[in-house]
């Protein structure tokens, strides 16, 4: 709430080379957020470039080789390559395409989604993988940035909005499709006092032409260089790429600062209204000089711009707008903090901080849970139960304790258990001190099983066709060869038995593990 905030898009919290928790600069041990409000994809495809500045432009370079694969109209791949191995948006720190291709290569396709639509709950009805999914497309299974931004480019261009009541309007199909509100709307869009058309163009009501950038100023060039950053030209300072108003009714944060969260906002801050935010004029782009909207034609354009722009497909998710649903968007599988943090004795006020951001996949991937904000030279254990916490603490298994270093950041792994998805984790950090003891809040996760169905409950079933790291029922090689991939990499998954072979776990990779899951893998299901 201070005059440099930027209202950015939600990316990850910050993760070190081994995906472990650490302190971001700006954001903490929270989720961290980008510099820009990310611009809508649908209609993305008739941009020239991407990204606020324009950086995603049409010659598309295979970052693996540094050759060029597309010289022209390959904005759509550039950009979808971009946030895959950012650290704020996407990636832990030195991510590379090979780890990328790796984990997709392991990975269950949408595992983490519910409600597919028709045509991908089809496409995958088969448990297909990865590798199966990009030789249908590509005739092999090989999976690297370059296909990847050529597949996501091609879904990008099926999102099409063209059937809004102005489209419908325009092309003659249905007089009466805009109202005569609308209608005198449009007519403001187009007049000299308002200027809208001079930056965005119908049809696309976006910026055209080989420079579609104005700075609008928002805020001082110096917080955002802008297109500056691409070009290296000063004359180029803050200004952004002109967004399309399409679908602009169905948004709730506008502009690349994300400030504004109505278009009532927004027709007033180029109207320079009583109370609106005062324009920035170092690098303002003259076009903007003179708009001048008074409040009844300012109600019309917001009319044609809210609803006479809107795709009711869009409104609606149907398709090919339709969508699965994410596991972000499932709330009740989401981590729930249930309470009962105490701070440390001695320690002040403040009590640690438990952190747990990611899905608890059955057959999945182990799940972080981070420890920060807590003292230096402390002990830190985590303790993992099945039933909710009493009187706030937690009962069941500590994992080994740890010492708090001087970053005040842990991070410790659990797996889901085998069996019935949705029945809760809870998982509690206990801080000791030679002053006492102090806890985190408790978190109840919550297992699901992969779409698809959970995976098998045979012990030796660890992998599924072509490696992959979704168990599918059968033994065959593939569980040989995967387990002794995570046997050589020190996966905690491999440590599956003590000494004398030992159906407990030690902590420790020996011979001991090698025999048991053969034991179990030669003893069948």
């Amino acid at each position: 709430n201070t005059a440099d905030d930027k209202f950015g898009s939600p990316g990850v919290v910050a993760s070190d080379a081994f995906n472990e928790f650490r302190r971001s600069t700006s954001h903490g041990l929270a989720v961290q957020v980008t510099d820009r409000a990310s611009p809508t994809m649908i209609n993305a495809a008739y941009n020239q470039f991407q990204f606020w500045d324009g950086r995603a432009d049409g010659t598309f370079t295979d970052p693996l080789t540094g050759t060029v694969v597309s010289q022209a109209r390959a904005s759509l791949e550039n950009q979808a390559i971009g946030p895959i191995l950012s650290d704020v948006e996407m990636a832990h720190d030195a991510r590379s395409w090979a780890m990328v291709a790796d984990k997709l290569a392991r990975s269950r396709p949408m595992a983490l989604a519910a409600n597919l639509p028709a045509d991908v709950e089809a496409a995958l009805a088969d448990g297909s993988s990865y590798p199966t999914l990009f030789a249908r497309a590509f005739g092999d299974g090989v999976i690297n940035p370059v296909r990847i931004g050529q597949a996501m480019a091609a879904y990008q261009r099926t999102l099409i909005a063209d059937q809004t009541p102005y489209d419908r309007w325009a092309r003659g199909e249905d007089p009466n499709a805009l109202t005569p509100n609308q209608r005198q709307g449009w007519a403001v869009f187009n007049a000299p006092q308002s200027n809208c058309n001079a930056c965005h163009t119908a049809p696309t009501f976006a910026g055209v032409g080989p420079a579609p950038f104005h700075n609008l100023g928002l805020r001082p060039a110096a917080e955002d260089l802008g297109r500056q950053i691409v070009t290296g030209n000063p004359a180029h300072r803050g200004q952004m790429k002109v967004p399309t108003l399409r679908n602009t009714g169905l948004r709730t944060s506008f502009m690349h600062t994300g400030q504004f969260t109505t278009l009532t906002q927004v027709i007033q801050f180029y109207a320079q209204a009583p109370g609106a935010p005062v324009a920035i004029q170092d690098n303002r782009s003259p076009i903007l000089n003179g708009i001048n909207i008074p409040p009844q034609p300012a109600g019309q354009l917001q009319d044609f711009l809210q609803n006479a722009l809107t795709d009711p497909r869009v409104a609606a998710e149907t398709f090919p707008f339709d969508k699965p649903q994410m596991w972000s968007q499932r709330p009740g599988v989401r981590p729930v903090n249930v309470g009962g943090s105490l701070a440390v004795p001695g320690n002040g006020p403040t009590a640690p901080a438990i952190i747990v951001v990611d899905a608890t996949l059955i057959g999945g991937p182990d799940t972080r849970v981070g420890l920060g904000d807590a003292p230096v030279g402390a002990t830190a254990t985590l303790i993992v139960g099945s039933t909710a916490p009493v009187n706030g603490v937690i009962s069941g298994t500590s994992k080994p304790a740890k010492l708090v270093d001087a970053d005040g950041v842990i991070t410790e792994r659990i797996s889901a258990p085998a069996g019935t998805p949705e029945q809760p984790i809870y998982v509690q950090w206990l801080v000791t001190t030679s002053q006492g003891t102090g806890r985190t809040a408790a978190m109840r996760i919550t297992p699901i099983c992969p779409t698809g169905g959970c995976p098998s409950t045979c012990p030796a079933d660890v992998a599924g066709a072509n490696q992959s790291s979704t168990p599918d029922g059968v033994l065959t090689a593939d569980d040989i060869i995967v387990f002794l991939g995570q046997y050589f990499t020190a996966s905690p998954r491999a440590d599956i038995a003590g000494a004398n072979q030992a159906q407990v776990p030690d902590g420790a990779f020996t011979a001991d593990d090698i025999i048991v899951f053969l034991g179990r893998y030669f003893g069948g299901c």
